[in-house]
């Protein structure tokens, strides 16, 4: 269980280690040495006989090499199969063949792992820091009561330190409050898939229900689910759904980008605290004149808010002044669904007009 266990561990150091533990290849080998838990073995044992074997297979898989002997799975001890398994003895391969060189080597191999690791463990850190900086936010603005927003702060940051049991006392929690909350179902769903139950599938589903952005994540869950088990009729299923996304979410991309006369603009219906950070971002852009926020009434995908932030500047549109300050803002602004940022120019006056009569469009004003 190193992939699934040992190596979560590691990585669930980073929210206290601001560097990666230089000890690493110590602990790996003081966790090969040891004694087996008899439950995790027998779980192997169930994963491996739900998997069949595919065209990626040099071998049998073991359920039908156990088939070929005239044994049935389904009638297997697998309790009493992992007692029988023999405990590791004598020295491992690497003391046998590297002697004394053996420790330099694992000092060796654990710097290395430390510079490849280096940079994707201090950005690890700090977001787990953040973490735990909006866990402390959230049960300062919920003034000590346990809302869904503060569980699900909790949930994520449980998570993030593998404790699986704490974060799914908690996502339970929050299901029964808000039984379509997407990420509490995504977590619970995948727990579940990865230890072979199919209930997580309606999970997943409620997860999807709730925000359709999840879909992508979803589907590669329950065909990794479906993949093991060798069910070729819900693969096929699910490629098809992967097809029609694909399709829903090119139109939908399409009908975003665009900026026509006969859009349909709405207000923005975002609170001033919504705003806060977008109006910091465009104070920081001193070429900016105006900026109006809508929303766009949209055909495809219309679950997801569709936003439209148009903006008068001190530049024509063609200029590459003009493009960079439009691509920042489009990565750098975050609201509740997508947002597009187009400049004003001839083109698109007559949105632009549309767009500046609804009410409460204008979100900031500047005088260069």
């Amino acid at each position: 269980m190193i992939l699934e266990k040992f190596w979560p561990d590691v990585y669930a150091r980073a929210g206290d280690l601001a560097a990666p533990p230089a000890s690493l290849f110590n602990e790996l080998a003081a966790r090969l040495s040891g004694p087996d838990d008899p439950a995790e073995v027998a779980k192997c044992i169930e994963l491996s006989l739900q998997q069949t074997t595919d065209n990626t297979d040099t071998h049998p898989c073991l359920r039908e090499r156990l088939q070929a002997l005239g044994r049935r799975p389904e009638d297997l001890d697998l309790d009493h199969l992992a007692a029988l398994l023999p405990p590791r003895s004598g020295p491992s391969a690497a003391e046998v063949f590297l002697g004394a060189k053996l420790a330099e080597w694992m000092e060796k191999l654990g710097q290395e792992w430390s510079k490849q690791v280096e940079k994707s463990w201090a950005q690890r850190h700090q977001e787990v820091q953040e973490l735990k900086l909006g866990l402390a936010r959230a049960e300062a603005a919920a003034a000590g009561e346990n809302t869904v927003a503060v569980l699900w702060c909790r949930a994520r940051l449980l998570m993030d330190q593998q404790d699986a049991a704490g974060a799914l006392a908690t996502a339970a929690e929050i299901l029964q409050r808000q039984p379509d909350h997407p990420g509490a179902n995504i977590f619970q769903g995948q727990y579940l898939l990865a230890r072979g139950d199919a209930a997580g599938i309606p999970h997943l589903e409620r997860a999807v229900q709730a925000d359709d952005t999840m879909t992508l994540g979803v589907l590669n869950l329950q065909h990794h689910y479906y993949q093991k088990l060798g069910d070729t009729e819900k693969l096929l299923e699910l490629d098809h759904r992967y097809q029609e996304y694909k399709l829903a979410v090119a139109l939908a991309e399409a009908e975003r980008g665009a900026l026509e006369s006969t859009d349909v603009f709405t207000p923005h219906d975002l609170s001033p605290a919504e705003l806060a950070e977008t109006i910091s971002l465009l104070a920081a852009k001193p070429d900016i004149c105006t900026a109006s926020l809508v929303r766009k009434t949209v055909v495809h995908r219309p679950q997801q808010a569709c936003f439209v932030l148009y903006l008068n500047t001190g530049h024509e549109p063609a200029e590459p002044a003009a493009r960079n300050l439009v691509n920042q803002l489009a990565e750098q602004i975050k609201l509740p669904g997508t947002t597009n940022v187009f400049l004003a120019d001839a083109g698109n006056a007559a949105a632009g007009k549309a767009i500046l009569a609804v009410p409460g469009s204008t979100i900031y004003h500047h005088n260069p």
